[in-house]
């Protein structure tokens, strides 16, 4: 194929490596924003923000099939890059004013996917300690209502023990 073609190729894998950092931007965005509903408890908010990460990682997808048909076209038109697989396969196999951009977005790519990694890594601990935090919380209560048989009031009379406890435990 024709140094052009490949030129058109390279071209729009740089546009779509490029896409990719501003989705992967918009999906860190949308872990930060997560994280503050789960610190303040806002579960609709969450619930939102979780239907916006879909979408997002749905065209996380489509992208990432963009970029895989691109490099295939390289793969299959220049002899060069016919055993590229990845972005670092293909940097050290390209042209020097390619190179230096295409390692640029590699190394954004590289930074913004870790940052996400840990951000979900953050949201993940902060969702288990607050799940095992509200399971605490009702074996509390469970078994604080089996102690509360005894309980009076200031006039001296004892207390019906269904008006102590938030969950009623009869089946």
């Amino acid at each position: 194929m024709t140094k052009k073609n490949i030129d058109g190729i390279l071209q729009r894998l740089i546009r779509i490596l490029s896409q990719e950092i501003v989705t992967y931007t918009k999906l860190l965005t949308s872990l930060e924003e997560k994280q503050q509903a789960i610190i303040q408890g806002e579960v609709t908010k969450m619930q939102l923000i979780t239907e916006k990460e879909q979408s997002i990682l749905s065209d996380a997808k489509l992208t990432e099939n963009e970029r895989s048909l691109a490099i295939s076209n390289l793969r299959n038109n220049s002899d060069s890059m016919k055993d590229v697989e990845n972005l670092t396969q293909l940097i050290t196999v390209v042209e020097t004013k390619y190179h230096l951009r295409l390692t640029e977005i590699q190394k954004s790519l590289k930074s913004i996917l870790e940052k996400v990694a840990l951000k979900n890594e953050q949201n993940k601990f902060l969702l288990n300690h607050s799940i095992h935090f509200v399971q605490t919380m009702i074996k509390d209560l469970l078994s604080s209502n089996q102690n509360m048989n005894d309980l009076y009031s200031q006039n001296g009379r004892k207390i019906d023990p269904k008006y102590l406890a938030l969950l009623d435990r009869r089946g």
